[in-house]
């Protein structure tokens, strides 16, 4: 009888031994692709961030763009309707320092 006692309580401690690797291991596979994940969710956001900020730094120097585009076509009007060019001749004339 106390052979079977022992073998009983063997036979437990053995499947809370074999419950307790179980739960282990499930564990650590949990944590090791909950780490993974993170992982490759950081890389996506990080580079959904340089990308928003890519188009955010392009929209400001297209707005640069077309301010400086306005100040170009009145600098050329002004440039263009002025009587005489740079070389002090008319704009308009057929001399050496004119045209």
């Amino acid at each position: 009888m106390a052979k079977e006692d022992l073998s009983v309580k063997r036979l437990q401690i053995t499947k809370a031994n074999s419950r307790i690797v179980t739960v282990v291991a499930v564990a650590a596979f949990v944590v090791m692709f909950s780490l993974v994940a993170s992982k490759a969710l950081l890389g996506q956001r990080a580079y959904q961030s340089r990308v928003i900020s890519g188009k955010q730094k392009a929209a400001n120097q297209l707005k640069d763009n077309v301010a400086a585009v306005d100040k170009l076509v009145q600098s050329y009007t002004v440039f263009i309707g002025s009587p005489t060019n740079v070389l002090g001749g008319s704009s308009t004339g057929t001399g050496s320092q004119d045209g």
